[in-house]
């Protein structure tokens, strides 16, 4: 196992731990939904590096796994970014 696909195992267990963090403080908020989504995106990265080694492992190459890395990212920034804003939101009510 090279480098790249040992940091590949590293993002799917970390991707794991994220879902299950983001998983729980859903139930703790009572079902936020930014919570919920940034769950799903940790499953979804956990999902697509797994695809990722077992495609390096088979030497498959399909060009279209760009459109689901930048989807990918797109969505989770999205979701960091709302949570950010909301964050900001509730300090500035805090005042």
């Amino acid at each position: 196992m090279n480098i790249f696909e040992l940091e590949k195992v590293v993002i799917i267990i970390v991707s794991l731990a994220m879902a299950y963090a983001e998983f729980r403080q859903a139930v703790l908020l009572k079902g936020s939904w930014i919570k919920v989504g940034l769950g799903f995106m940790g499953l979804y990265w956990a999902a697509y590096y797994a695809y990722a080694l077992y495609r390096d492992y088979y030497n498959i190459r399909l060009p279209i796994h760009q459109v689901f890395v930048r989807s990918g990212i797109l969505l989770t920034v999205t979701l960091v970014a709302i949570g950010a804003f909301r964050t900001l939101d509730l300090l500035r009510r805090k005042k």
